[in-house]
């Protein structure tokens, strides 16, 4: 059966029975340049990505085909949970292909591509997460990211709201 959930906004995440992969798309208010910024420049990152359960507190990156890139979350808890990878292949401002280790479980990564796509200055994001057996992306699923998830992209749109507001 096709899990298919629905969020704020227009999250949509996307899990077919028995793929390797998930897939999360999400529409926002305001150009394809913008996002690409939102999601490449680390000052940017440090005032969107988290939730109300972590904020993050490290954001490094170094953007460009074989440049690595690290978070880390502070948790409410105080507990630091990091994820590193490197950027496989980058196309701005409309793709982003990159490893993804979450710390914790280092024998488990991950390759996320993210596309975006702008019309009538929308942007539609695809993120495409493909683990390497079904099984590591049913735990990464069953980890309960879905409303963390939700909510940072919720705080993405509200940066990208406010960006859109600032004078060039």
């Amino acid at each position: 059966m096709l899990q298919k959930n629905r969020f704020e906004g227009d999250t949509e995440l996307i899990a077919r029975p028995g793929e390797r992969t998930f897939t999360v798309t999400r529409t926002f208010n305001a150009p394809a340049r913008l996002v690409w910024e939102a999601w490449t420049r680390p000052e940017y990152m440090m005032r969107w990505f988290g939730n109300s359960c972590a904020r993050l507190d490290l954001c490094e990156m170094d953007v460009r085909v074989g440049g690595k890139w690290r978070r880390v979350l502070r948790m409410d808890d105080g507990k630091l949970i990091g994820f590193h990878g490197e950027y496989l292949e980058l196309d701005p401002p409309g793709y982003i292909k990159f490893t993804e280790v979450f710390e914790p479980f280092p024998d488990f990564p991950s390759t996320v591509t993210v596309t975006l796509s702008e019309q009538s200055g929308k942007t539609h994001v695809r993120v495409v997460q493909e683990h390497a057996t079904v099984q590591a992306r049913d735990m990464h699923l069953g980890s309960g990211m879905e409303p963390g998830m939700r909510e940072t992209l919720d705080r993405l749109q509200g940066f990208l709201s406010e960006q859109a507001l600032q004078p060039n």
